[in-house]
């Protein structure tokens, strides 16, 4: 990131999504309200080593509604140097309860492309870059890909999610099942 700015690279953003990752400080699943729409949300966080050092605020996160356990969300996360915000650096969306639609920024075959709630997606902050100034496009990732075929299950989508970000201890990651109270 830049000195005290609140941009990030283009090299700082390739190197934290293609580097070999580790998660460490592997905790449960906790509960957490969904403050838009006031509904239950079940999360799993854990910081994330990226090429044997742990850089501040990388944040591996899951999180899925239990009224709907087929559907959640995978995302690389960094946190911004300054206020309360993050950088998504990836996110994959399998099987989601909203609809999507992309803006005008990144590849132009998928400008404007159009999701419906349940077709699963991701999103890659590369695909919004300013390449002008060598930086990411403030704001969260706007400009989905398709993912076809659909995973089966959620291991499937959490394996996707982890082969991507080069995450190599996925196996740590607490089943959903194993929660007990949480479900």
């Amino acid at each position: 990131m830049s000195n005290g700015e609140m941009w990030l690279g283009v090299d700082e953003a390739k190197f934290l999504i293609e580097s070999e990752k580790t998660l460490v400080e592997i905790g449960p699943w906790k509960r957490a309200e969904n403050r838009e729409t006031r509904s239950e949300r079940h999360i799993f966080e854990t910081r994330v080593a990226v090429a044997g050092t742990i850089p501040r605020g990388v944040w591996f996160r899951i999180t899925f509604q239990p009224s709907d356990i087929d559907s959640a969300t995978f995302q690389l996360d960094c946190d911004k140097p300054v206020g309360r915000t993050k950088h998504t650096l990836y996110r994959l969306d399998w099987r989601p309860t909203r609809a999507h639609t992309n803006g005008y920024h990144g590849p132009a075959e998928f400008h404007g492309l159009h999701f419906v709630m349940g077709q699963t997606h991701d999103h890659i902050c590369l695909d919004h870059v300013i390449e002008s100034e060598g930086r990411i496009r403030s704001g969260d990732v706007q400009c989905a890909r398709p993912i076809n075929p659909d995973f089966e299950n959620f291991d499937e989508a959490l394996a996707f999610a982890c082969a991507k970000l080069n995450i190599v201890n996925r196996d740590n990651i607490p089943p959903r099942s194993a929660q007990g109270s949480l479900f």
